[in-house]
């Protein structure tokens, strides 16, 4: 192609792409005067002094001899252009391979001339470069032996006139690199952070390679990269970074990639499932969405013949995908055991038939509160300007009918409402609530609510409770409403007045905040099929006996949870003396009150039926004094009157103050001693006992003795001694970890204080056991924290309770002060490391078709009847666990 072919095309002003595919191009010194010939050494590029000026050109693919598209970049300018694709010729005189390793192309000077020629061209980004292949046999061979033998040029040669560019495309689908190194890769990935396509090859002469771990460099640098093209060593002998992985579903990154092309070096290939399979493992995870994993065929044709290559060809792509789509098909799996709701999704958007079933799913527990619903409405809109974090959100006019029955639709799926998981940042304006109710024209907006769980923040209004109405509702747990706490208990009383006479079949009420009168007295009044209730009655409100009368005739109650902190307390005196009320099928009794009242109440009811009580005992005497001891006796006597088959038995300081009162409780109550409330307390027949305070101001072996024989069955025991002189008082030793295991077999929770300073005298572990205790909680007295103590600790811990799923140290101390022992702190993660050392011990010797149960961080179910406690026990930072 000549200069003026060329000239006459730069005058085509409006050409935007072009494509030149020529064996040579000519041009001319000077308009109508002599040729410079690109191959001619001597013709120095500075006496062109007319270039070729293409204004509109944005793409450009030139397929011709590399110094000819050298030389037309050198003589033109493309200032709009965008792509370029240079496809150069290969010698076909030189067709054996060790010919080409002194093949020269000068890449610097190539670039160097295409950054003159788009200097003023911003927006040129896209950089395709590859050697032509042929169908001829000589050609074909060239272009193989050029692969296997170009030496490329050295990375920190080229870089410095590479980085001149802003690219998102750079694609060099042969050796351009000499080698390339993790660093090399980082500093690509730092320079164009916006890459979409990358091709990166280095000589095959270079003799190391690239090995997976850059697959975690790409990924983690370019966020928007979809193809890549790269040569990679999977060696054995290579660290891999999924060693360290957790498994499949452990996924670090959400990469967009979607095509993959590997090229492995001579005789690198991975070959046999396992080394396929570790190798995909990491692309899949690194990689979740890609969609083509290929493999590059082998270039040098003259190495093997056409039937060797095709199977090869075979192997590495179709091969490659079948693994790789087992690893998709094991995270599906694993999504749709693990995210009920996304399979859901998923379902309704991949058939029109799955819609309505999977809608139905998605929508039966919402947690986010009624902002899902009002989303379905085309006028709900967010008010401008936004100030601060706040969003405020309202109904720009009125709802129409086909939209208002679309709503329906939704929220008749409705089950389940909290407000769990919705946005403090989001708020609606009260208004809205008005004109939906306005639009249902009194209809409920979830005629199929059962469950309700309201805690609203406190930019949102409580006005939404006009929406919350339902026929079906059986469970209510209002937890907040309002910051004002008077505005709280009125707007519980408008909202169960006006629910009372939708349904007044209600069988569970949950209220955590402080109750008026006159709230306490509705919900006694309007719901008497009751099943399950919870009060907090307000400090200047008293529970009389016609309360508790009006409880007793609850049919159904079968738990019970009563707040009475603060100056509110029982008020009897209008009862009889001796008067009682029976509660037939109550079962679980919860009072957090000051102990005399709770000696009250029990002096004037009767539980014929009840199975676990919890008494939570307000402490508030003046600071700095010693407390009084309790009257345990007269306590015990009295629950064995009013509940003779009790079997779980529960008791802790409240702490739901000023932690200072609790503080001084546990510090300075002097404890009782067990033979002095033995008779009272050992009539009881108890499976559970928890005493979360230090109770006792001494505890011996002899003690335990007794609890062995009262109460062989037992399955849960948490007893602790005083505070007061914890080194003078006696303790019970380590070894009594021992008779423990044997006497008490079916305990599965158990919370204790130990010496241990006879540690280091254990001769030897004890025997073998087989005990099925799940939680262990220790405090330590003679402690000396260090590591060998802690590991000789749990040794001996996991030969006595092999089974053990919680094992902790702790203190009665506040939550703020925290811990006291560092090294103790870290004997649950030793134990699980015993627990794993035994567990691939018994996988050795072939045990585990025994059925020897693995560590797991779930425990089994102990037997007894469980219950829902609304109201939790706290002990110092702890939390009562009952079963």
């Amino acid at each position: 192609m000549g200069h003026a072919h060329l000239v006459a095309l730069a005058n085509f002003t409006l050409l935007q792409g072009l494509h030149l595919h020529a064996l040579s191009l000519q041009f001319l010194d000077s308009f109508g005067t002599g040729t410079t010939n690109p191959n001619d050494s001597s013709t120095s590029s500075s006496t062109v002094t007319s270039p070729l000026y293409f204004p509109s050109l944005t793409s450009l693919s030139i397929t011709t001899k590399f110094n000819h598209a050298l030389a037309l970049l050198s003589n033109a300018s493309f200032p709009s252009l965008h792509r370029l694709t240079h496809t150069f010729h290969i010698p076909t005189d030189e067709t054996h391979y060790l010919r080409f390793s002194t093949f020269y192309l000068d890449w610097v000077a190539f670039f160097t001339a295409l950054k003159r020629a788009t200097r003023t061209s911003p927006t040129f980004t896209n950089l395709y470069l590859c050697a032509q292949k042929d169908i001829r046999v000589n050609r074909a061979l060239a272009y193989g032996a050029f692969i296997d033998a170009y030496p490329g040029v050295e990375f920190d040669t080229l870089f410095p006139s590479l980085s001149q560019f802003e690219f998102t495309v750079f694609a060099a689908e042969f050796p351009l690199f000499h080698n390339l190194t993790l660093d090399n890769v980082e500093a690509i990935t730092q320079r164009w952070p916006g890459l979409n396509i990358l091709y990166l090859h280095s000589s095959s002469t270079y003799t190391e390679c690239l090995g997976l771990s850059v697959l975690d460099i790409i990924a983690r640098n370019l966020p928007h990269l979809h193809t890549l093209r790269v040569d990679i060593n999977p060696g054995p002998t290579e660290s891999l970074p999924w060693h360290q992985s957790k498994g499949l579903t452990s996924i670090h990154w959400q990469h967009p990639l979607k095509h993959l092309i590997v090229r492995f070096p001579f005789r690198s290939q991975p070959e046999g499932l396992e080394a396929v399979g570790g190798m995909l493992m990491f692309v899949d995870a690194v990689f979740p969405g890609l969609e083509r994993f290929e493999e590059v065929e082998i270039w040098s044709t003259h190495l093997y013949d056409c039937e060797e290559l095709e199977s090869k060809r075979e192997r590495g792509g179709g091969g490659f995908m079948t693994v790789l789509k087992c690893f998709k098909d094991a995270r599906r799996i694993e999504r749709c055991l693990e995210e009920n709701q996304k399979a859901c999704y998923a379902l309704a958007l991949t058939c029109r038939v799955f819609r309505k079933p999977a809608q139905d799913v998605l929508w039966r527990c919402v947690d986010c509160g009624v902002f899902p619903l009002f989303k379905l409405l085309s006028n709900f809109m967010r008010r401008e300007p936004v100030l601060g974090p706040k969003e405020v959100f309202f109904l720009n006019g009125s709802i129409s009918p086909s939209e208002l029955e679309h709503l329906k639709s939704f929220a008749l799926r409705v089950r389940a409402l909290n407000f769990e998981h919705q946005n403090p940042d989001c708020v609606i304006e009260p208004s809205t609530y008005a004109l939906l109710v306005h639009a249902l024209q009194g209809k409920p907006v979830f005629p199929n609510l059962q469950r309700l769980s309201v805690s609203l923040n406190q930019n949102e209004s409580s006005s939404i409770l006009q929406l919350l109405y339902s026929p079906r509702l059986k469970e209510i747990d209002l937890i907040n409403l309002s910051s004002d706490l008077y505005a709280r208990s009125s707007d519980a009383l408008a909202y169960l007045q006006i629910q009372s006479t939708y349904q007044p079949h209600l069988s569970s009420l949950v209220i955590t905040f402080p109750c008026t009168s006159d709230l306490l007295n509705l919900a006694l009044s309007s719901f008497p099929h009751l099943n399950v209730l919870q009060l907090n009655i307000r400090s200047d409100v008293s529970v009389t006996f016609m309360h508790i009368v009006a409880l007793s005739k609850l049919a159904a109650l079968c738990q019970l949870d009563l707040q009475i902190t603060g100056k509110s307390s029982f008020d009897f005196s209008a009862a009889n003396k001796g008067s009682t009320v029976c509660f037939k099928h109550l079962q679980h009794l919860s009072v957090c009150s000051a102990f005399n009242n709770i000696l009250l109440l029990l002096s004037h009811i009767s539980c014929p039926a009840l199975y676990s009580f919890t008494h939570v005992f307000t402490t508030t005497p003046e600071r700095h004094t010693t407390y009084p001891a309790l009257d345990w006796p007269s306590l015990f006597d009295a629950i064995q009157i009013t509940a003779p088959n009790l079997k779980e038995l529960y008791s802790a300081p409240s702490h739901s103050g000023n932690s200072y009162e609790y503080d001084d409780f546990i510090n300075t109550y002097p404890g009782v001693s067990l033979s002095d409330i033995a008779d009272s307390l050992f009539s009881l027949n108890l499976v559970a006992l928890g005493f979360e305070f230090p109770l006792f101001n001494s505890f011996t072996l002899g003690d335990l003795e007794c609890i062995f024989e009262s109460w062989p069955n037992i399955t849960f025991l948490h007893i602790h001694g005083t505070q007061t002189n914890i080194n003078a008082s006696p303790v019970l030793d380590i070894s009594a970890l021992e008779r423990i295991a044997l006497e008490l077999p079916y305990l599965n929770d158990l919370s204790i204080d130990l010496d241990v300073g006879a540690l280091r005298t254990l001769d030897a572990l004890p025997q073998w056991y087989t005990h099925s205790l799940v939680n262990l909680s220790l405090k330590l007295v003679n402690w000396t924290d260090d590591l060998a103590n802690c590991a000789q600790l749990v040794t001996y811990v996991d030969a006595l309770f092999p089974h053990l799923v919680q094992l902790q140290e702790f203190e009665f101390v506040t939550d703020k002060m925290g811990l006291s022992h560092k090294a103790a702190t870290s004997m649950y993660p030793f134990l699980r490391q015993l627990q794993l050392a035994r567990c691939y011990e018994r996988e050795r010797q072939g045990f585990m078709h025994l059925n020897i149960r693995s560590p797991s961080m779930v425990s089994n179910d102990d037997g007894c009847r469980v219950r829902r406690m609304p109201m939790k026990l706290y002990a110092g930072g702890r939390i009562l666990r009952a079963s």
